[in-house]
């Protein structure tokens, strides 16, 4: 099996994406800080499989926080958009993780008893971190 890879930095650095926002919680324009874009074929025979890998450092416009990024794809995940033309799907990953318009208690905080500022905070956690068994437990409680 013979493989290669290319690894290459700031690719996309100053990019402009428009990703939701962990403290804005909604989409926003953010900007690529640094990025580090890898690429690689695996061949063995007549078989062979391409994928990417890109890393992102990304910038909020509006609020300025800092969050990761990670994009993957490869050439074995792919969708028809047509009769003759086919389109990578992609995996994105954003870390801290969020769902877009959900926002936590900031300056309404304080208004709440003790126990449920804890339950709401962790269902919100179980929420952005894809934990759905979880989250319906805490909206149960």
């Amino acid at each position: 099996m013979a493989s290669t890879k290319n690894v290459e930095l700031n690719k996309s650095q100053n990019v402009e994406l428009e990703l939701p926002c962990i403290k804005c919680s909604g989409k926003t324009t953010h900007k690529v800080l640094v990025s580090v874009d890898v690429r690689g074929e695996e061949t063995k025979g007549d078989w062979s499989l391409q994928w990417c890998d890109d890393y992102q450092i990304v910038e909020c416009g509006g609020c300025k926080s800092k969050s990761f990024r990670n994009v993957s794809s490869n050439s074995e995940d792919y969708y028809p958009i047509s009769d003759t033309e086919y389109e990578y799907a992609e995996l994105e990953l954003l870390y801290p993780s969020r769902i877009e318009g959900r926002k936590t208690l900031q300056n309404e905080e304080h208004y709440l008893p003790v126990t449920v500022r804890g339950i709401y905070k962790e269902t919100i956690g179980a929420l952005n971190n894809n934990s759905p068994v979880l989250a319906g437990i805490g909206l149960r409680h």
